[in-house]
């Protein structure tokens, strides 16, 4: 989970944690603080909010998939267990794509 300082912008991370609801509700609260009294992370919150929005609304029939070229590259990646053939629906990514099915936040 990613963690800040308060005095520091909220990282793309920390900042997609929070859109998409994985954050503790110490860091939600965290994050919101900093928030108030920092424009440059609002800006980013409302680009991230925007692109989950679009990201929902033209998944409306479900359909959205990763490529087939994206999933071959992650499942080659250093560090991670993912069969190249992965079906996104199942598995370590199936939370995500579940949310994304279903609406994001």
């Amino acid at each position: 989970m990613p963690k800040f300082d308060s005095t520091d912008h909220l990282s793309f991370e920390a900042v997609a944690a929070l859109i998409d609801g994985e954050l503790s509700r110490t860091a939600v609260h965290r994050a919101r603080l900093h928030l108030a009294v920092c424009q440059v992370c609002r800006d980013e919150a409302a680009r991230q909010r925007a692109a989950a929005t679009a990201v929902r609304e033209h998944n409306a029939d479900g359909c959205l998939r990763a490529p087939r070229s994206l999933v071959e590259k992650l499942a080659h990646m250093e560090g991670t267990d993912i069969p190249a053939t992965a079906d996104p629906k199942q598995g370590p990514l199936s939370a995500t794509w579940s949310k994304l099915r279903g609406g994001l936040k």
